[in-house]
């Protein structure tokens, strides 16, 4: 687990410290709050009698049981915690744990609010008027106080701040609270039941008045989101579980039937709470609205009756268990799933960030400050947020058995898949049926739920939005129908809402209306006068515009909500085609990129093959018996011809490759600009001739010979252009360069201006808009039979970009193509000139070789085989290791003169030729440890000599192994 202020990352990183037990109560905890012993007495009784809430209540947790199944497979078959998110996530894809995880956390965190909005509501029956001090206003029905205000945030607060200390030590005393909420529960019921007895008589009638009876059984059954809501948070905390992750099925299950013990009980105890003035439960039930104190709650009415006060502060007790355990484990995961989704982009990274007790503290901090709007709404809130939690629950249960449903049908799981279909439809009947009056006699959501539904999904547009522009990643804004089903979510509850707010004032209207004409005609009678008529269409014309005012009102909050959410959609909608369209410009891009690298590797390998054939051709005529001595000759100077280009397509390739890694660095030095230009004028001249293309150079109007500038580079450059200028041009053509020094330039810099034009067949237009990027070749005719990489010309393009020069190109086919390249050089002095009196020495002649002993390490037989050959023809003596172990072994056990040098090759194996070096100089006090070893291998960028000098090399080769460069290196490092 990281710590202060550090990300969580996935998977468990503090240990499993859930065991089953405290897993078990955080199930039960979560899914029993304060309504498990406020609601069966006062909805659950009145809406399908004793008997069909009961029944309901088992309904409801096998339904509930159904989904756990679900849960349970989807946790053996994900990784990661995260519960319902996680597994719409690695199933569904982001979009969906997007709205997966947006309604889950409502349904949490309104449950959080429902239980710390009940200490209030369940204190006014047990203390009375005692919080209600200093009268705010009049909410809902309800009056609010600002007593009860600081109350419920106390709360909120109290045990927000509870759930970011040590996890270990809440958690036990969660599971200490199930554990008396459970006892004092089953307690309670005992003591009720030892009263009077459990009677079947006590159950008549067994299903209210109201309704058939299985109408009234799915009444409360509709319910059962609500009910158990929350027991399934274990699934969030699958990495927790000291006993795996197999274990969440039978906590689910375990959890499941312990909160139905719990309903069963409270509704029993308020069966037999009935007062003896009323004639049954039903009747009692029905009057509880017109009662006040402890008879206005059957449970407390019931346990009170049975044991008095003491009874009673058990129950209390009982109460607080399950409000404590509730928030304690909503506070957890609700952190946890904030946690979650901020590491996922969702929400601001710092909602992913631990304190020092591995707790998402900020994530849990936020969901306090949210919550404390709650006390200002009061009592009223409890049962809008009770209607929510059921609808909003159910689209979480309803993804969570479809990733079931997808993962089983992949892996053949049948019964699996069925259990997910029923849950589907379980949660599908959860979700429509409180939304759709009508349907049958369910009581439809208050307005202020439906109202409070469409915020919440304008809210989810919103924060989508937000996220799809935070989004660098691209998992986001892959399905178009989840935002399309918020959007019908709005549009439907924000006319809900409307429909019923209408209905509710027509309803005032109507009753105002009747109660103000009962009352007249009983005190003047039937007849009116005519100015009492007048004054009577007044009154009713006023109550039309009251009825009026509310709807035009009602319908422009509805318009309102509409147009935001539809300018959030188009703004989602304009997005998510701005990324498809970057996203199919990125595809064709690299679609164009993959023909042109599959184009180059057919060039390359066409143009690999071509001197491969020569090689292998002439190779073989070398080997036919009889030849002259010219004739052996002349094959192999075309061999070595051959092997010459075909060094320099790979060199082009292994540039090329520098070039798009960025590996690609200048060496500036001190270099004469008009001896590179003709040094490139000698080696094109003879190719020109035979050719017999006009070549000619002009580097007159250069004052300042002497610049800054990497020599190599400027060379390359100057080659690939000459190059190409060379192949491109026929027979009786014109090639010139120019190099001239222009006006400008900085202090201590000069502007350089240098031309290449030929009169060769130049470009198409189309290909001369691409001739800078790699792997492109002009694929006319004309140019059929030229070789060439495609690179060279994007090699060039890199080094004058890295040298901060411009190049541009004018070309046209058939009549030539011309490069201009400006550079911008720091000027350099000139050498010292030798003094006028001194006769200029002739350079001494190196040391000769002959008689030296060389040590000459490489893994490849061949090639020391070539090297052997070459060196021994310089008058060296050789000897050879295999690799650097058998070369430090030969040099520690050599005496001193044994060897004069060592030829290293670096890439072998058991040991490189670095490390083989590095145990050389630390063989500490060796005649031998200082000796001279030259690097001797394919790795020919300045970057490996730089490595090998710094390993403790004297000096770098490259191979093939040029034989005039090794004379001079070994002749400067053998004394």
């Amino acid at each position: 687990m990281q710590h202060d202020g550090r990300k969580a990352q996935s998977g468990n990183t503090h240990g499993r410290i859930l065991t089953p037990l405290d897993a078990w109560a955080l199930s039960l905890g979560c899914a029993v709050g304060w309504g498990a012993f406020i609601m069966p007495g006062s909805t659950l009784l009145p809406m399908a009698g004793s008997v069909g809430t009961m029944v309901a209540i088992v309904l409801g947790a096998c339904a509930m049981g159904v989904i756990a199944c679900c849960y349970h497979y989807m946790t053996l078959h994900t990784t990661g915690s995260g519960g319902a998110y996680t597994f719409t996530k690695q199933v569904l894809g982001f979009d969906h744990a997007y709205l997966c995880g947006w309604v889950i956390v409502f349904a949490y965190v309104a449950i959080i609010w429902a239980n710390a909005a009940s200490v209030v509501l369940i204190g006014r029956y047990l203390l009375g008027p005692v919080l209600q001090v200093g009268y705010c206003y009049r909410i809902g029905g309800y009056d609010v106080y600002v007593g009860e205000m600081l109350v419920t945030s106390a709360v909120l607060v109290i045990f927000g701040l509870l759930s970011c200390t040590s996890q270990r030590l809440i958690l036990k005393a969660n599971t200490v609270a199930a554990l008396v909420l459970l006892g004092g529960t089953a307690g309670c019921l005992a003591l009720v039941a030892a009263r009077g007895g459990i009677h079947s008589s006590a159950f008549e009638p067994a299903f209210s008045s109201i309704g058939s009876p299985l109408s009234q059984i799915l009444s409360v059954l509709t319910l059962a989101p609500w009910a158990y809501v929350g027991y399934e948070t274990v699934a969030h905390t699958a990495d927790d579980l000291s006993a795996g992750r197999r274990s969440v099925g039978r906590t689910l299950a375990c959890g499941l039937c312990a909160s139905a013990f719990v309903y069963l009980a409270t509704t029993v105890m308020s069966v037999l709470a009935t007062p003896e003035r009323f004639a049954d439960w039903s009747e009692y039930v029905l009057k509880l609205g017109s009662l006040s104190g402890l008879e206005a709650l059957p449970t407390f009415l019931a346990v009170q009756t049975a044991a008095g006060d003491w009874g009673l502060a058990l129950l209390a007790l009982t109460i607080l268990c399950a409000i404590s355990t509730s928030l304690i484990g909503l506070y957890r995961t609700v952190g946890k799933q904030l946690c979650i989704m901020a590491e996922d982009g969702i929400l601001p990274e710092r909602f992913a960030a631990l304190n020092s007790k591995g707790v998402p503290q900020n994530a849990i901090v936020a969901v306090v400050t949210l919550s404390l709007f709650v006390p200002f709404v009061g009592r009223a809130a409890i049962g809008w947020i009770v209607d929510v939690t059921s609808v909003t629950a159910s689209i979480a249960y309803c993804y969570v058995c479809s990733c079931a449903y997808r993962v089983a049908s992949k892996r053949s799981d049948q019964s699996v898949a069925i259990a997910s279909v029923v849950g589907i439809a379980i949660s599908l009947v959860f979700f429509f049926f409180p939304l759709i009056p009508s349907l049958w006699r369910v009581s439809t959501l208050a307005s202020e739920s439906y109202l409070i539904l469409a915020a919440w999904a304008i809210l989810g547009l919103i924060f989508f939005w937000i996220t799809l522009h935070r989004d660098a990643t691209g998992r986001f804004g892959k399905s178009t129908i989840v935002w399309i089903a918020l959007l019908c979510l709005v549009f439907y509850a924000s006319t809900m809402w409307v429909r019923q707010r209408s209905h509710a004032t027509s309803v005032q209207v109507v009753s105002d209306v009747v109660l103000h004409y009962g009352r007249e005609f009983e005190r003047r009678g039937l007849r009116l006068t005519d100015q009492e008529l007048v004054y009577e269409e007044q009154f009713i014309n006023l109550e039309t515009d009251k009825l009026s005012s509310s709807l035009l009102n009602s319908g422009l909050l509805q318009y309102a909500l509409l147009a935001l959410s539809l300018w959030v959609l188009f703004n989602i909608f304009s997005l998510m085609s701005r990324r498809q369209a970057e996203l199919d410009a990125r595809r064709i891009a690299a679609e164009q990129t993959s023909q042109a690298k599959t184009m180059f590797l057919s060039n390359v390998s066409h143009d690999l093959r071509t001197p491969m054939n020569a090689i292998v051709g002439y190779t073989q005529l070398a080997k036919k018996p009889g030849l002259t001595y010219d004739e052996l000759r002349s094959y192999i100077d075309k061999i070595d011809a051959a092997s010459t280009y075909m060094l320099g397509l790979v060199n082009d390739v292994l540039e090329m490759g520098r070039i798009e890694s960025g590996r690609l660095v200048l060496n500036p030095t001190s270099m004469d600009l008009c001896a590179a230009v003709d040094a490139m004028r000698d080696m094109f001249a003879i190719q020109m001739q035979e050719k017999g293309i006009r070549f000619t150079i002009d580097s007159s109007q250069v004052r300042h010979r002497q610049v800054l500038c990497d020599e190599n580079h400027f060379n390359s450059i100057l080659l690939n252009l000459l190059s190409n200028a060379y192949k491109f041009t026929p027979e009786g053509g014109q090639v010139s360069v120019t190099l001239t020094q222009l006006d400008g330039g900085s202090e201590g810099h000069g502007i350089y201006e240098l031309r290449v034009r030929d009169t060769g067949i130049g470009m198409s237009a189309e290909f001369a808009q691409h001739v800078f990027e790699p792997f492109e070749r002009e694929r006319s005719a004309t140019v059929s039979g030229i070789q060439g990489t495609g690179l060279g010309m994007s090699i060039t393009k890199s080094i004058v970009d890295l040298m901060g020069a411009t190049i541009e190109l004018t070309t046209k086919p058939g009549k030539g193509t011309e490069f201009a390249i400006q550079f911008d050089f720091e000027l350099a002095e000139a050498p010292a000139e030798p003094p006028c009196d001194e006769e200029p020495h002739a350079t001494p002649e190196p040391p000769t070789l002959e008689g030296k002993h060389v040590l000459l390490v490489d893994d490849n037989a061949i090639n020391r085989e070539v090297a052997s050959f070459i060196l021994e023809d310089m008058g060296l003596s050789v000897s050879c290791a295999a690799d650097g172990s058998e070369a430090v072994e030969m040099i520690r056990e050599a005496d001193a003169g044994a060897y004069d040098a060592i030829l290293m090759d670096v890439q072998m194996p058991m040991m490189d030729g670095y490390t083989a070096t590095r145990a050389i100089r630390s063989l500490a006090g060796h005649p031998l440890a200082d000796i001279p070893i030259v690097a001797l291998t394919a790795n020919s960028f300045a970057e490996d000599v730089e490595a090998a000098h710094a390993a403790g090399m004297d000096a770098h080769l490259a191979k093939p192994l040029d034989i005039d460069m090794a004379r001079s290196v070994l002749s400067e490092l053998i004394d």
